[in-house]
């Protein structure tokens, strides 16, 4: 955007009105479940992708990669069947992932 748009007029801060906010925003209280456990790390997918449906596309890719190596599978194609999608969606959910099986 050209410059000779911009505003050319100062604002000013009033310090006093922005400490009362910062005030009033310091006291929110998150209500938090006391049963669940403290320390839940993120799986190694979720780390790189930010929606579920991409996640359970990259662990179905995955799952097939690795039955297709120890000849399990025989699966072609350039997209997930539905099968691979739910199989891929229940091995997120159970939480368990990939660890041991890789």
């Amino acid at each position: 955007m050209d410059p000779a748009l911009w505003p050319a007029e100062k604002m000013e801060i009033n310090e006093d009105e922005v400490k009362a906010e910062i005030k009033k925003t310091t006291g929110t209280v998150c209500q938090v479940n006391k049963n669940l456990p403290t320390s839940i790390e993120d799986p190694w997918y979720a780390k790189q992708f930010s929606s579920f449906s991409s996640c359970v596309r990259l662990v179905g890719w995955i799952r097939r990669f690795i039955d297709k190596r120890l000849k399990k599978s025989t699966a072609k194609g350039e997209f997930l069947s539905k099968k691979e999608i739910a199989r891929a969606e229940l091995e997120m959910l159970d939480g368990a992932g990939f660890q041991g099986k890789l």
